[in-house]
């Protein structure tokens, strides 16, 4: 696709970050709630830290979801 019109390789790697910062997200996620269980952080701190890694995951989703709604008007 990026021989048909460069800009879609910028979308591309725009894509492959978002996703990757998802999947980054989760295993943070993960690792700070087995952290809470254990008893090695506070649940202040706990919904603190969570909080913020959902805003940027929804802010990852949005990036992901504007991406696609663009290739789509495009695709038409």
């Amino acid at each position: 696709m990026k021989t048909i019109d460069p800009r879609y390789d910028q979308i591309g790697r725009r894509l492959e970050k978002a996703e990757s910062e998802i999947d980054a997200l989760r295993a943070s996620e993960l690792q700070m709630t087995n952290q809470y269980r254990t008893g090695r952080m506070s649940r202040q701190v706990y919904e603190s830290l969570r909080r913020d890694l959902r805003k940027r995951m929804d802010r990852a989703k949005e990036t992901i979801d504007s991406i696609i709604v663009t290739l789509r008007e495009e695709a038409r």
